[in-house]
Formats: structure tokens, C-alpha cells, sequence
């Protein structure tokens, strides 16, 4: 009997060793696996689907910050007939804003470039400014990417179309930016 159990504890140890080299052969096959993926970064993939999102997020914000500022010290008291003086006023009040966005992030690689759309201007003005007798103000008009509208012989400001360009290490995204001013 003792022949029997030795020879089942010998084919035992072997089966084990066989299951042991197995597992080292599996475990060294993986280790390229594993370094492959490490390498990979998938968390900077993620990353570069919301490149794009960021930078035209922040113009967005800081733009919209600017007008809603420069939109309580631009007096919308001026007559119509001089609605030119309130353009000329809301871009000048804009300059520095748009000056700070283009030198912001130039350091970290991200360069904006911001130009004002006439033709934006003029489209959002056909589109959502009423027209015909029934309307409740005067007509809009653009007048070099600002709308401003007569409103009882004051010039008021409605919207400013911007053109931003950005520029990073990886990418260059061209988007418009329509602010409306609400002053």
C-alpha cells in the first residue's frame, strides 16, 4: 500500500509543479500587456477629446464677463443718429479684455487671436430682430460685429460677434462667439 500513495503524492508534485510553471509562463506573458497599457496613457486620451472644450470655454467665459463689464459704463443713451459713438465706445471698452484674453495663456502654450464677425453680426441681427409694423422696437443694425437696436431713439446693444482662434501645441480651433448684451 505504501508503493500506491507514493506514487500518487509523486504524480501530485508534478501536477503541482506543472500548474506552477503554467502560472509563471502566464505571469510573464502579461508583463508586456501590462507595460503596454501603461504606456498607452488612456487618462490623457480622455483628455484630448475635451481639449478642444477648454480653451473655447474659457474665451467664452472671460468674453462674456468683459461685455456684461463694459456693457454698465457704455451709456445706451445716445440717440440713434449717433449710434456710431456707442460702437466705437463698446469696442474701445472691449479692447483691453480682448488684449488680456490674447496674451492669457501664452505661456502655457495656448495662443488666442479674437476678431470681430460682421457677417455674424449681421445674420443674428436678420434672424431675431422683428421686422414689419408690429414690431415693438426700432430696426437692429450691425455695425462692424456690434448689433444695436433703436429703441424708442436710444441706441441699445444687443449682440457682439466674436471671432476666436485658438492655437495649442496640438491644435488650431476657429470658433464664433455671439455675446448677447444684455445692459
Amino acid at each position: 500500500m505504501t508503493k500506491g500513495n507514493g506514487s500518487n503524492e509523486s504524480a501530485t508534485t508534478e501536477r503541482g509543479q506543472m500548474v506552477l510553471v503554467a502560472a509563471i509562463f502566464v505571469a510573464i506573458s502579461l508583463i508586456p500587456i501590462v507595460f503596454a497599457y501603461l504606456q498607452l496613457g488612456y487618462n490623457d486620451d480622455v483628455e484630448v477629446s475635451s481639449e478642444h472644450a477648454e480653451p473655447v470655454a474659457n474665451a467664452k467665459q472671460l468674453l462674456e464677463h468683459a461685455i456684461h463689464r463694459t456693457g454698465t459704463n457704455v451709456s445706451t443713451r445716445n440717440e440713434w443718429n449717433r449710434r456710431n459713438n456707442t460702437v466705437i465706445n463698446v469696442r474701445n471698452r472691449l479692447q483691453p479684455h480682448i488684449t488680456a484674453l490674447e496674451r492669457s495663456q501664452i505661456e502655457k502654450g495656448t495662443v488666442y487671436h479674437v476678431t470681430y464677425n460682421d457677417s455674424a453680426a449681421a445674420a443674428w441681427a436678420v434672424t431675431h430682430c422683428p421686422s414689419g409694423p408690429a414690431r415693438q422696437f426700432g430696426p437692429c443694425k450691425n455695425n462692424r460685429g456690434v448689433v444695436v437696436q433703436n429703441r424708442i431713439g436710444e441706441t441699445h446693444v444687443l449682440v457682439v460677434a466674436l471671432d476666436v482662434r485658438i492655437t495649442t501645441e496640438q491644435s488650431r480651433i476657429e470658433t464664433t462667439v455671439l455675446i448677447k448684451a444684455e445692459w
